[in-house]
């Protein structure tokens, strides 16, 4: 779907005294307006004028920036000329940065780009990040902060018309996002990527919940519309509130399965791999192809032999092979490599999967292919 950058400047910039926008060459647009004089504080000057798109691409990936930046951008109507986010992830930090300069023009002169740092050296936080970011190190601005746990990347974008077009394209996107399946999982997956929590308890090695933070004074719009787009993907979720912290929390190993299907954890590569470290911890059984469990079970083995093998019981194994009992992912490993079967073999026989105390199959196997197979 394609925005109209001429008819949201429009619809943004209504209640100013004269509204400018010049068409340019390559479909481009400079939009520019004078304040009333009312607004327009003593000394003060109109803002810059503003090179955009002549339109813009509503697609994902625009959808997971709008999820991201409704997550970890400024969003206060205290400061109406930046756009500001900030994030400690360098991909999330790279996908904003590259979303701002190819999706809105934005030149790095019209940023202040900004890093805090808690440990290590001034010199080598800035080598690091001038060498992720691919941008020199005189451009950044950077400062020690005693409350940081790890270093934070704000981009700041000095432009009063791009921040109000912004904001409104936001708002005016949201319905349209929540009616759109692709749009809608990829504003969630942008949203779990800023605000996303799984609540995993190391000790008792159980996945409590998968959530999303927000601020429950402030962002009450933002947990109901989160909530809903959820819901159309038929996965339950709710809500808890203390003062201002309010967290949107998912149980149940059925939704954590779809939240996977939807690939909500795919915007943030930090937060994947903690939940691919708990998912593959899980004990996962598997159906498997009737010839192919025969085959394991039976080939050259004695039954007793086979439960030694894999750690149960002789009266299992008769199950088993019956098709009335199914083995653990580790167990058809174990069998696997004794009879010399390949992973590829092995993966291709598995029909469906259960994962820990689930009670229905799951029949995706690319929950099986990153770590256990």
């Amino acid at each position: 779907m394609k925005l109209d950058t001429v008819e949201i400047a429009k619809e943004a910039f209504k209640d100013k005294d004269k509204l400018i926008i010049d068409e340019l060459p390559e479909d481009k647009v400079k939009i520019w307006y004078k304040n009333k004089r009312m607004y327009r504080k003593i000394g003060g000057t109109d803002p810059r004028p503003f090179i955009l798109p002549m339109s813009i691409n509503l697609d994902e990936e625009f959808a997971e920036a709008v999820g991201l930046y409704l997550g970890d951008g400024k969003t206060t109507e205290n400061d109406a000329q930046h756009l500001e986010f900030s994030n400690k992830d360098p991909d999330i930090i790279i996908f904003m940065l590259d979303f701002f300069i190819y999706r809105f023009l934005v030149s790095l002169d019209r940023m202040t780009i900004s890093i805090k740092y808690r440990h290590g050296s001034e010199i080598k936080i800035l080598e690091k990040w001038s060498s992720v970011l691919k941008i020199p190190e005189d451009k950044f601005k950077i400062s020690y902060q005693s409350r940081n746990r790890h270093d934070t990347v704000s981009i700041q974008i000095n432009s009063a018309i791009l921040r109000k077009m912004f904001i409104k394209i936001i708002s005016e996107s949201l319905q349209i996002i929540k009616s759109d399946k692709l749009l809608r999982r990829g504003f969630l997956r942008g949203y779990f990527a800023a605000e996303g929590n799984i609540g995993f308890k190391g000790k008792d090695n159980y996945l409590e919940y998968i959530g999303f933070s927000y601020n429950a004074s402030k962002e009450t719009y933002l947990r109901e519309f989160c909530i809903s787009c959820l819901n159309l993907e038929g996965i339950e979720a709710r809500y808890k509130e203390d003062e201002n912290e309010g967290l949107i929390y998912i149980n149940k190993w059925k939704n954590y399965y779809k939240l996977w299907l939807i690939k909500m954890f795919d915007r943030c590569e930090r937060k994947k791999i903690a939940f691919q470290k708990i998912l593959f911890t899980r004990e996962i059984y598997c159906d498997l192809n009737d010839g192919f469990r025969i085959k394991l079970l039976t080939s050259g083995l004695t039954q007793d032999k086979v439960a030694k093998m894999i750690d149960s019981w002789q009266s299992n194994i008769c199950r088993t092979i019956e098709g009335k009992h199914l083995l653990r992912l580790y167990q058809i490993k174990t069998l696997s490599e004794y009879h010399k079967i390949s992973n590829e073999e092995m993966f291709n026989n598995i029909i469906k999967i259960r994962i820990g105390n689930m009670r229905s199959f799951i029949y995706d196997k690319t929950l099986l292919v990153t770590n256990s197979i």
